[in-house]
């Protein structure tokens, strides 16, 4: 079933005019994918998982940022048989990667692995039916990260790796859940991290790994639970550290880059399969209703059939599609955005090779038109066909339509030369008539154009020594006039910019282009020439986002979330924004009141229609919690006789719904 997000925002902007951000965000399908992006495993290293009943859960983990690593605690489930992604209760503890996990008794293990610059120890039992975690006894060795684990009769074990300072360790230990208790075992015959492992029938398996003099190992082990006793069997057929090994059907399966080996424990033989596998640095791999399973970093998922022996796509994560980023193109119920489309109604992407090496640039009317293949053609939706136009006269970098014309301005010309030039594009002539001369510092990319009527505006760019500007200009075609305008908030590249509700949104970005982004959408009222404050956004920090105003909402998403010193990560979702209504969802009514406002000593919640219990939040300015609480009932009293004076955001929540209100405390 397909997850809607919803956030209403109320924000009154401060302008004299009472101009106004108020609506709701609602998160859509994520780019190229069925479910929202939030619902899907963000992309990362070292995580861990297992299956039980149906679902293979997936979690935990690393993102290796240039500012520093960030240790995950996030967990989900695909449903192979839905096909898609959920979003699992979180581990109530330290995020970590290269944890030990197995599954035993239909519940879920996973615990100590690594949160820089410690080993954990710690241990956790994961509960599918409750979705619930409860934390266990530690494991009472030393703490280590990169060892091996498998079930065998309702028990678990754990074994090898090494701690922080890369000492190895070969002992290993049995888990009881019953007792939930620890007991050695026999010890493991080797010194080994990053081995892997599978459990077929009474016996363990491990295989592989790296040793302590850092060597690829390709030895494999056998163990026998009943007598506790370690044996060797056949060597692996490859010397290296494959990521992922899992156990179908009385069999064991390593992968080795494009190769699947079979272990057969009866025969104590490896065969090498006619599988493909896709390669991948890091891969779980589990097993469930006859199939294996492989989930990469980013999300996609294979499934292995033995009968026909073949592994194929179950779920592409939208990292395996183009990006789309900036202004979209919207013609009727489709919005166009590079080689995609997006249905609106639907709210379905899709591919079309009709649209291989395009650059879409403006919308007149019916048509679109676009930099194909270098030159400039007209694309009728209604036909699929495109038509060859007059060539645009000079180089360009950025391109609007305003009324019922297309225009350029700006862009490199030979060397180090920027044109200053503005070309207005006639459709009914077929013909380009040079205009007034962009009058501001010359801007070769990175800057943001947009309309709010019948004007345009340029905001932003860097110069050819990447000299970022905070300039912002309007341009008026009736009178064929550049006029400066009030700068925007911080010089920036890669922003977006757009009209909706004859306002003009702003915002997203970089201060310079190995930078960080920004974070702020703005409203600008080209009547006072001025920017509102940051109004309440779900995006967050990004750069070159996508966006596009199509059935009275405005759409924005996917873009880049850049760390520091150039480095980005590609973002897939979508959100809607619709200020023509104020509140959706079932369990809270559009009747809902926060009173007074402004208040002083106290605040009520009325107006509610409380099916389930609220959660209460209240933030300042910068975000802050200052208040939580859960409201039983409606009229709910908060005091405030603590806050000090100032802005505050009030936000109530349930399952389905988020409500932010504007809240004044004088």
């Amino acid at each position: 079933m397909k997850k809607k997000i919803i956030f209403p925002f109320f924000i009154a902007l401060q302008f004299a005019t009472g101009v106004e951000a108020q609506g709701i965000w609602n998160e859509l399908h994520g780019i190229h994918i069925q479910q929202p992006a939030s619902e899907v495993p963000h992309y990362r290293n070292y995580f861990c998982g297992f299956s039980v009943g149906g679902i293979c859960y997936s979690g935990t983990g690393m993102i290796d940022r240039i500012s520093g690593v960030d240790y995950l605690n996030d967990w989900y489930g695909f449903n192979s048989l839905s096909n898609l992604w959920e979003p699992k209760t979180m581990m109530p503890t330290t995020g970590r990667s290269r944890a030990y996990a197995f599954e035993t008794n239909g519940k879920g293990y996973i615990g100590l692995g690594y949160n820089d610059p410690i080993a954990l120890s710690d241990f956790w039992e994961y509960n599918p039916t409750s979705d619930s975690w409860t934390q266990k006894n530690s494991f009472p060795a030393t703490s280590r990260i990169g060892g091996f684990s498998f079930a065998i009769n309702g028990k678990g074990y754990i074994g090898g790796g090494a701690d922080a300072n890369n000492q190895f360790f070969n002992d290993f230990w049995e888990y009881d859940p019953i007792s939930n208790a620890w007991s050695s075992k026999a010890t493991f015959p080797d010194f080994l991290s990053d081995a892997v492992s599978f459990s077929v029938n009474q016996y363990g398996f491990v295989t592989c790994g790296i040793d302590s003099s850092f060597t690829f190992r390709y030895a494999t082990y056998q163990y026998d639970a009943t007598n506790d006793l370690w044996n060797s069997v056949a060597d692996f057929p490859v010397p290296e550290s494959p990521s992922c090994a899992f156990s179908l059907l009385n069999y064991g399966y390593v992968p080795s880059d494009t190769m699947l080996y079979q272990y057969d424990p009866v025969i104590d033989s490896w065969t090498l399969k006619s599988a493909t596998m896709i390669p991948g640095f890091d891969i779980l791999a589990t097993s469930m209703n006859g199939f294996g399973y492989f989930i990469y970093s980013n999300g996609d998922v294979f499934e292995y059939d033995p009968v026909i022996d073949s592994v194929y796509i179950k779920y592409n994560s939208p990292s395996n599609f183009p990006r789309v980023g900036g202004a979209a193109i919207v013609l009727g119920d489709t919005a166009y955005t590079g080689m995609s489309k997006y249905v609106i109604s639907s709210d379905q992407w899709e591919m079309d090779t009709n649209f291989i090496n395009t650059v879409w640039l403006f919308a007149i009317d019916s048509f679109a038109y676009a930099n194909r293949s270098f030159t400039f053609q007209r694309y009728d939706p209604n036909t699929g066909s495109w038509t060859i136009l007059q060539p645009y006269p000079v180089n360009y970098s950025y391109a609007f339509s305003l009324l019922d014309k297309g225009y350029i301005v700006l862009g490199m010309d030979t060397g180090t030369s920027i044109p200053n030039q503005l070309w207005e594009y006639d459709p009914v002539a077929d013909q380009w008539n040079r205009k007034a001369d962009f009058p501001g510092a010359n801007i070769y990319g990175g800057g943001t154009v947009f309309t709010i009527k019948d004007r345009s505006y340029l905001a932003g760019g860097y110069d050819t020594l990447f000299n970022v500007s905070s300039q912002f200009w309007e341009y008026d075609p009736a009178s064929d006039l550049w006029t400066a305008k009030a700068d925007i908030i911080g010089p920036r590249i890669g922003g977006f910019g757009i009209e909706y509700n004859n306002k003009g949104f702003f915002g997203f970005g970089l201060d310079d282009p190995t930078g960080v982004d920004y974070c702020d959408l703005r409203i600008y009222d080209p009547v006072l020439d001025t920017w509102s404050s940051p109004i309440a956004q779900p995006l967050g920090c990004r750069n070159s986002v996508m966006g596009f105003v199509g059935t009275n909402k405005l759409f924005l998403g996917s873009g880049k979330d850049r760390y520091t010193l150039g480095y980005s990560d590609e973002l897939y979702d979508l959100w809607s924004y619709d200020e023509n209504i104020l509140f959706a969802g079932t369990n809270i009514r559009s009747s809902v009141m926060v009173y007074p406002n402004p208040a002083s000593s106290y605040l009520v919640i009325g107006g509610l229609n409380v099916t389930d219990q609220l959660q209460i939040e209240i933030l300042s300015c910068t975000g802050v919690k200052k208040y939580e609480g859960i409201i039983a009932h409606d009229n709910s009293t908060i005091d405030l006789r603590d806050f000090a004076s100032g802005i505050y955001f009030v936000k109530l929540s349930n399952e389905k719904n988020i409500i932010v209100q504007k809240l004044v405390i004088q």
